[in-house]
């Protein structure tokens, strides 16, 4: 995400089952310490993108173990947010370089470094900001949000609803902003034919029958 140049919002559902820990919402396989969104020890929320230290730093209006609503809108570096659709205060910003985003609930190599404790939900990215009025309408007083029938349809470019999509279930989370399983589901194998009771049916194009 060109988060230095452009324009993004993050938004998701987040529920900690221990507070004062760093755990990630939104990370990078090949870094525990950049290229993240995630909770500190201090309860706040810290934004950083592939440089170090080029990091904005988000203070909760509400810091406890419910489930909480996140609203992170970054124009060419100014980070501005909200929780449970109301503004929070913003110091520092992400000026300096994109953010690379690979893992969801952790960081680091398999992103087992800073694993989240607890339950995140409905992540949405869109390639705008959206104002105030907009983060209280998606955060719709507590409860489910469409991201794909109002207004800003047309800039959502990822959406994970984590259990609740078309086609979610068995370990797959997939995206509702570009519906399907894709093709890293579907990876091109080398398959034997005899196997007892199997023939053949034909070439893929690649070599494998």
């Amino acid at each position: 995400f060109n988060v230095d140049g452009a324009a993004y919002t993050f938004a998701f559902w987040a529920k900690r089952n221990v507070i004062g820990t760093t755990m990630v919402v939104m990370g990078h396989s090949s870094t525990a310490n950049e290229q993240f969104i995630r909770f500190n020890t201090s309860n706040e929320i810290k934004v950083e993108s592939d440089a170090a230290n080029d990091v904005a730093t988000i203070t909760q209006n509400t810091n406890d173990t419910g489930w909480h609503h996140y609203v992170i809108s970054i124009s060419s570096g100014t980070v501005t947010a909200f929780q449970d659709g109301v503004s929070c205060s913003v110091s520092g910003d992400v000026n300096g370089d994109n953010l690379t985003i690979n893992t969801i609930g952790g960081s680091g190599t398999d992103g087992t470094d800073y694993e989240f404790n607890g339950n995140i939900s409905e992540i949405a990215a869109y390639n705008i900001t959206l104002s105030s009025s907009q983060a209280k309408q998606i955060y719709n007083d507590g409860e489910p949000f469409d991201h794909k029938n109002w207004s800003k349809t047309g800039n959502l470019t990822q959406w994970w609803r984590m259990g609740d999509g078309a086609y979610d279930g068995g370990h797959i989370i997939t995206d509702e902003a570009n519906l399907g399983i894709g093709g890293e589901l579907s990876p091109n194998i080398s398959c034997d034919s005899n196997v007892t009771g199997w023939s053949a049916y034909g070439s893929d194009g690649s070599g494998n029958d």
